[in-house]
């Protein structure tokens, strides 16, 4: 799946999440299932109008956070293998503790395979282990996802794009869901912070390393050190051995990734004295590009 970045869908779901909720005057489960629904139903429409131009757009597809704090509460929506992990002061130990909000949808779990294969049971090769890892389809180790289509529409099973991508034989429904899972808390003083980070940090980093991390340094750089402190641990494990220079200077090419899987990262303090407005202004960022097609994401304030 090439990776689109999680923050774009991140802002497009919550400016959405917020838009229903500002119209309704409250907020729930089904707010966000509405929301991620109308995103999903988005980048299908995308896909139809452009497979032609660009064959490969069947294949692209992410993993969806999203974390809104509403009226003192906050929501936490997930489709995928990002996580999301609130740190809290524990009341005993007055220790930082790591609580993780959401469940990795991957295939590494073996319920998550099992349940699979009961819903799918007409599927064949539906999990498959490859290089030690299971995948859908051969394909991909997520159980949920936006985008995707060629998981998820007969019609695009063998589209002239990156046969990386071809299925022996078209799903006869969608094998991979878009359906996310949604959790709650209100928010109390020992809440201090949220992490809410793609699973090229958790490879390498625990949620209780990350929370620790957290709240020992200054708030003022620290997504950047949580993703300095997991890629020295992916040199650490890397069988060349490399340094964190050594990486650095790798840019973004498949040598890097080789190394460690793209990591964003997004911490959010919580300010319990000055209260939450739910009224900030919208924003869009500009989202991917390629050779065929122009972005369709408006730059407004983001360098």
């Amino acid at each position: 799946m090439p990776n689109a970045p999680f923050i774009v869908l991140f802002c497009a779901v919550t400016n959405k999440s917020q838009g229903i909720a500002q119209e309704t005057g409250r907020i729930s489960d089904q707010t966000f299932k509405d929301a991620i629904a109308a995103t999903e139903q988005g980048l299908v429409d995308v896909v139809r109008r452009e497979v032609r131009q660009n064959p490969n757009i069947t294949a692209v597809g992410s993993c969806c956070l999203v974390a809104l704090v509403w009226n003192g509460a906050l929501y936490v929506a997930n489709l995928g293998d990002s996580r999301a992990v609130i740190g809290r002061l524990d009341d005993v130990s007055n220790r930082i503790v790591a609580e993780q909000l959401t469940k990795d949808d991957n295939l590494r779990d073996q319920s998550i395979r099992e349940a699979l294969m009961r819903e799918h049971s007409e599927e064949q090769d539906l999990v498959v282990e490859v290089n030690g890892a299971y995948r859908l389809k051969g394909k991909l180790q997520l159980s949920k996802a936006i985008g995707d289509a060629y998981l998820k529409f007969p019609e695009y099973y063998r589209t002239p794009g990156n046969p990386r991508y071809h299925l022996r034989e078209p799903v006869r429904r969608a094998v991979l869901s878009a359906d996310p899972t949604v959790v709650t808390r209100v928010l109390q003083p020992h809440h201090r912070f949220l992490i809410c980070a793609s699973d090229g940090l958790w490879d390498h980093i625990s949620s209780e390393r990350a929370v620790e991390i957290v709240h020992k340094h200054p708030q003022e750089g620290i997504a950047r050190r949580l993703l300095k402190a997991a890629i020295k641990m992916a040199c650490r494990k890397s069988k060349e051995r490399y340094t964190y220079d050594q990486i650095k200077a790798f840019g973004s090419n498949q040598s890097r990734r080789d190394i460690h899987d793209d990591i964003t990262i997004v911490v959010i303090y919580f300010d319990h004295d000055r209260g939450y407005d739910a009224n900030v202004p919208g924003l869009s960022i500009r989202g991917f590009r390629n050779s065929h097609l122009p972005p369709r994401f408006n730059l407004q304030g983001v360098e």
